[in-house]
């Protein structure tokens, strides 16, 4: 994943002051029981994603949920910053934070 996001920025820094693409990727398993009785199961997996860009004090933000599209949405996200910005970005210096969580448990439930 990180590999793809990086893909989408190339060449787009030197348009904005600052960009960000935030990405969560979830497995969701539901069991529903009415009483004693087993009425589904369902596993999914959930995509959700946001770019942020900021351009001469203007923010651009796009949510979407399809990887396929991250190289757009981030021109976009660009093109919206472009559009409202009109002065000097400011910002404070912070270091990228990287979040890779991998939940375990104790024991399998499925």
């Amino acid at each position: 994943m990180r590999e793809i996001l990086e893909k989408a920025l190339e060449n787009k820094k030197n348009k904005t002051d600052y960009i960000e693409i935030r990405a969560e990727k979830k497995e969701v398993t539901t069991i529903h029981f009415q009483g004693k009785k087993l009425e589904n199961i369902n596993c999914s997996q959930q995509i959700g994603e946001n770019v942020r860009a900021l351009v001469k004090g203007g923010w651009g933000l796009v949510s979407f949920n399809q990887f396929d599209d991250i190289e757009e949405k981030v021109k976009e996200a660009i093109e919206i910053a472009s559009l409202i910005g009109k002065e000097e970005s400011k910002l404070a210096m912070a270091l990228p934070v990287v979040e890779i969580i991998n939940q375990e448990l104790d024991k399998d439930f499925r």
